[in-house]
């Protein structure tokens, strides 16, 4: 007990210390995190340059660099959890752009349920809080996988829904789900990770078979929602190395217009959000989380 604690103590102890800090200095901080875990983890590091090399088809100085800056990318995003719930919509013309404007605005005024997919690539962690401050008068959530260690998971949740987007664990998360979509609200999902073999659905992602996700394909389909693919993208002023964060959405996938079986359906809107993911990887790849072994699932192992 006085372990659990001291841990509690210690951690919410660091969330007071880190969430009082300005961007600048985060950045500073998940720089110092990115290389650590660089130098530190020689056996991921040698995993992410190969991957690169053969998912990019790049020499091995190349997939190197990117493989390197992917890892400070990762840093910066880590720590940037610390600033979702000073982030928002009022960045706008600030330190925020957004693309596609058109698109952007269908989704914060269509009254329609609205599942959102994204990345680990670029600032992920502060589409949280991007999400909670543009939701207006709908219901928002984002969908993630919990933690080992329940008192860093329940503290990672909270910043997580710093600016008003409700958290959920992804275990049995369908119900809570598809309540919020029956209201027309928005459910967020981050599509790009590996996946357990009865969860899957196997499909070419950047030129080898990958274990994708169909849960948030059949949520979509079942609500018969419109899928928004949606990414942060971040950039540094190359004078004043001040971030900037670019909002880019791709075109929806409205699923009340799919025709075929519900396999093809699932299928369908799988392969539209993967397609989305890997477009985004071949535009930005030292922003993406190579480190993670996503081709880890095979389609022939044993369940």
């Amino acid at each position: 007990m006085n372990k659990q604690k001291n841990i509690k103590f210690i951690v919410d102890t660091s969330v007071r210390i880190m969430s009082s800090l300005s961007l600048r200095s985060l950045h500073i901080l998940g720089k110092i995190l990115g290389l650590a875990l660089w130098y530190f983890l020689p056996k991921r590091k040698k995993y992410a340059i190969d991957t690169i090399s053969k998912r990019l088809h790049l020499d091995k100085k190349n997939a190197r660099q990117i493989a390197k800056q992917s890892y400070i990318n990762t840093g910066y995003s880590f720590l940037e959890l610390f600033y979702v719930g000073r982030f928002g919509i009022k960045e706008l013309n600030k330190t925020l752009t957004i693309e596609n404007s058109e698109i952007y605005q269908k989704l914060r005024t269509i009254q329609r349920p609205i599942v959102i997919v994204t990345a680990h690539l670029g600032a992920w962690e502060l589409l949280a809080g991007l999400l909670g401050d543009c939701k207006d008068d709908k219901e928002a959530q984002v969908i993630v996988r919990h933690m080992k260690n329940p008192i860093i998971s329940e503290a990672v949740f909270k910043l997580r829904a710093a600016n008003g987007a409700e958290v959920l664990d992804s275990r049995h998360v369908a119900p809570k789900v598809l309540k919020t979509l029956a209201k027309n609200g928005i459910s967020g999902f981050l599509v790009d990770h590996n996946t357990k073999l009865r969860e899957a659905i196997f499909l070419p992602f950047l030129e080898e078979q990958a274990a994708v996700n169909s849960g948030p394909a059949i949520l979509a389909l079942r609500a018969r929602a419109i899928v928004f693919p949606v990414f942060l993208i971040r950039s540094f002023d190359k004078k004043t190395k001040k971030p900037h964060y670019t909002l880019r959405l791709e075109e929806p996938l409205d699923t009340k217009t799919l025709n075929g079986s519900l396999r093809e359906q699932i299928h369908y809107v799988a392969e539209y959000y993967t397609q989305a993911v890997e477009k985004y990887i071949k535009q930005y790849p030292e922003q993406w989380f190579w480190m993670h072994r996503r081709w880890k699932t095979r389609e022939n192992q044993n369940k």
